[in-house]
């Protein structure tokens, strides 16, 4: 791809920029102004090296020339992997400043090498991935991430810097051998240039290999309960494992060994429960399922009306057999969803929901969001679908349906 050509798709757009001072930000920086680019940049500053302001100090002056708005952070000081921290740390930064300008998204300037380096280290560590190497649009942090410069090499974007007489910084941490994408850059820069295109045809075929089996199995992906009898019917289960939680969940990548013990252990469970960061994947009833934490909602009622929610919808009723009661001096009366270790009555003896839904096998997604309606006394008068007996009856008792 000629270098004039990268930025055609963002012209007369309104983006963020992450600019590190490299040459690769440098270049992506001045070819955006000039495609007339609504640039804002975030520079964010880890204070790892000596050189460190210097490249601060190169990105703010190319902003201060060309009027564009820019942002520096200081990073806070870093515990644990100090890669996977600055990667946090930038990526939420640059989705608050989109959010901030109302930007389409945020561009980073990673190009043809950078690709490669993700598709070795996805393969070392034999991740379960959506997409093997970097894609040209993506989401991160619930903001886009634009990478225009994947078609283009490093040699290019230091020849366009020096033609273009832009001034940028190299990061001399990136000679050390501390990080695993140091260690993968050096190994790629020894190969021939025949195994860096072998490589690259190894990687699209890996990519239609998995895009073949995401539209094969697309319709079973979409849902967030699978039957169990479809999923042991799968060829590359751990495989659809992981599809199908990075399709529903905020997870990251899940690496393969974990992923076949949640295989292992749905296959020899009849029934369970496992945690997955804020989600739970549940084997119940013949199901598979994917569930966020428990929705809880509350809805008050000061007077008869019909209502519709999300979890239910309320219905004012003539006929007394399709209804439950609701006396005067029960208002206000609440619906909410009911609660670990909910009881109701039925000829004065005491019954426990959880018993009701087991008997009844109602799944655990229902479970969590089941209606339950309270009275002003505290006291529990109705459970969707279990009629509550209820002495008082007047001509001013209003009957309700719930479903």
């Amino acid at each position: 791809m000629p270098i004039n050509e990268a930025l055609l798709s963002f012209l007369n757009q309104k983006w963020v920029i992450g600019v590190s001072g490299g040459p690769d930000s440098m270049a992506l920086l001045d070819m955006a102004y000039k495609a007339k680019v609504e640039c804002f940049v975030v520079h964010v500053n880890y204070h790892k090296r000596d050189t460190a302001d210097r490249d601060m100090n190169l990105v703010k002056a190319y902003c201060v020339q060309h009027a564009i708005p820019c942002v520096v952070y200081d990073a806070t000081e870093a515990s644990g992997n100090f890669q996977d921290f600055a990667r946090v740390y930038r990526y939420e930064k640059f989705a608050e400043v989109v959010k901030k300008h109302s930007a389409i998204g945020v561009m980073v300037a990673h190009h043809w090498l950078d690709d490669l380096e993700t598709y070795m280290i996805q393969k070392q560590r034999r991740s379960q991935v959506t997409v093997y190497g970097l894609q040209e649009r993506t989401i991160i942090k619930n903001s886009v991430v634009g990478r225009p410069l994947l078609k283009l090499k490093k040699e290019d974007l230091v020849k366009y810097c020096a033609k273009n007489q832009i001034e940028y910084g190299i990061d001399e941490s990136n000679a050390s051998d501390d990080y695993l994408r140091n260690r993968i850059r050096k190994e790629l820069l020894n190969l021939s240039q025949k195994e860096l295109d072998d490589m690259v045809e190894e990687k699209a075929k890996d990519n239609e290999d998995l895009l073949s089996y995401q539209n094969k199995h697309s319709k079973h992906l979409a849902l967030t309960t699978v039957e169990v009898s479809d999923f042991n019917c799968l060829e590359y289960p751990v495989l659809y494992l992981q599809l199908w939680i990075r399709k529903h969940t905020d997870l990251k990548v899940l690496s393969e060994d974990h992923l076949k013990e949640i295989h292992r252990q749905i296959t020899q469970s009849s029934s369970l429960t496992i945690k997955l960061g804020s989600w739970r994947l549940i084997k119940q009833y013949g199901q598979i399922s994917l569930l966020s934490q428990a929705s809880s909602y509350t809805i008050v009622l000061t007077k008869p009306e019909e209502i519709k929610t999300a979890f239910f919808e309320i219905k004012l009723l003539a006929e007394e057999k399709h209804g439950f009661i609701v006396e005067p001096s029960d208002y206000p009366i609440t619906i909410r969803n009911a609660r670990q270790g909910e009881t109701y009555h039925l000829k004065d003896v005491s019954h426990k929901l959880s018993r009701w839904f087991i008997s009844h096998k109602i799944p655990q997604s229902e479970r969590e969001r089941w209606p339950v309606v309270v009275n002003c006394r505290n006291e529990v008068i109705h459970i969707a679908r279990i009629r509550i007996d209820r002495h008082l009856y007047t001509s001013k008792s209003m009957l309700y349906m719930i479903k």
